[in-house]
């Protein structure tokens, strides 16, 4: 009985000290599960304060800079617009007067004021795209808005997305374009800056519209088409807004996102809209990737947080 009464005190004492054991190991993975959890938000919070800095260090020097620059810019283009008024002035008075003047100097004349003309002209678009670079500029400087708005990203899309698509058809004339919206029926709540997610969906809408309408000008049997969509994916909602125009070659796609760079014209692009809106994307705290296949399709894909997630929301009313 003795012996019995002993091995169940031994055993007693065993399973009493796996049990402490057990309990200290789960209070450890917890402990370190939170430690790696807090040092990952510190480390991303680390990057956003450095990343702010280095804009405010850079953003003050620059800002000096464009409002310079902007300046002078104003004289150039109104001082080449007037000439080519003044150009056109001297030509009407030539005409009147040509009979008594011999087709030798007439068309001497006539070609000394050709080449001003063009020079001038010149002048004014490349005068005009500059300035159109530098306020974009002023507008990646510009201070962004502070307060997240909790919002149905459902409805800010379409709302958004049809405004700008009205606009761009008054612009683009007699272009027959269709745009359909896909927005998944759930309630898809997120935290957003309404004016920054508002101008990125505007330059993605703008950017389709341009793409759309130099294929449709190569091709007249071609229909121009924008869709619009949203689904749910975990705590994440992703907005997709696609065209079937040109799309891009692969080796312009690995820096579509770089400053500067700009696959349109440079009288027509200034390479800051898909860098600003990159910018402002990381800002929601998500991601944005382009997906294309050349002469078929662009995808533009935007995945932003909910705010289901408590560590975002968190990080959001901070």
């Amino acid at each position: 009985y003795s012996r019995i009464n002993a091995f169940d005190q031994s055993d007693f004492n065993m399973i009493k000290n796996l049990k402490e054991h057990l309990i200290a190991a789960y209070i450890k993975t917890k402990i370190l599960e939170n430690l790696e959890e807090t040092l990952t938000n510190l480390k991303v919070t680390q990057e956003e304060l450095i990343r702010q800095e280095r804009l405010v260090s850079v953003g003050q020097l620059t800002k000096g800079i464009v409002d310079r620059i902007l300046n002078p810019l104003n004289y150039i283009n109104n001082f080449s617009e007037s000439s080519t008024i003044l150009i056109d002035e001297v030509e009407d008075m030539f005409s009147k007067h040509e009979s008594s003047i011999s087709p030798e100097i007439k068309d001497e004349f006539e070609a000394v004021l050709g080449m001003i003309k063009n020079s001038v002209t010149k002048i004014y678009e490349h005068g005009n795209n500059t300035t159109r670079i530098v306020k974009d500029m002023q507008k990646l400087l510009k201070e962004k808005s502070k307060d997240f708005i909790e919002t149905n990203l459902n409805s800010f899309v379409e709302s958004r997305a049809s405004i700008t698509f009205d606009e761009l058809k008054a612009i683009y004339k007699n272009f027959d374009i269709k745009i359909e919206f896909d927005l998944v029926q759930a309630n898809a709540k997120v935290c957003i800056l309404p004016p920054e997610l508002g101008d990125v969906i505007s330059e993605i809408i703008d950017n389709s519209f341009y793409i759309l309408n130099e294929k449709y000008n190569t091709d007249k049997s071609f229909t121009p088409k924008i869709d619009v969509s949203t689904l749910l994916f975990e705590n994440n909602v992703i907005l997709k807004i696609r065209d079937n125009g040109k799309g891009i070659p692969p080796r312009d796609l690995q820096q579509i996102f770089s400053p500067f760079f700009t696959t349109k014209p440079t009288s027509k692009g200034s390479g800051l809209g898909l860098f600003m809106s990159k910018d402002i994307i990381e800002l929601h705290k998500g991601k944005i990737n382009i997906y294309s296949q050349e002469g078929i399709f662009t995808e533009i894909t935007i995945q932003l947080p909910t705010i289901i997630n408590p560590i975002l929301t968190s990080s959001y009313g901070n």
